[in-house]
């Protein structure tokens, strides 16, 4: 099962998205981060938080966040 959304955070000192929510694919969420950088900062610290939350909203099992760069999308 797919599901496809558009969802971006903004920070507060970054005008364009640092990260785009892209897709679900059975229980991996598929999340972009605008560089490697970001993308492992993320990953480290963030990914817990965001599969809770993602679950919350989409009511589905988030077990696995898989945090890229944007350029490997």
């Amino acid at each position: 099962m797919i599901r496809q959304s558009r969802l971006a955070w903004r920070s507060s000192s970054v005008q364009r998205p640092s990260i785009r929510l892209d897709e679900l694919d059975n229980d991996i969420l598929f999340v972009y981060a605008k560089d490697e950088e970001t993308a492992a900062e993320i990953e480290d610290n963030l990914a817990l938080h965001i599969s809770i939350i993602a679950a919350f909203i989409i009511k589905c099992d988030v077990q696995i966040v898989m945090v890229l760069p944007k350029v490997l999308q």
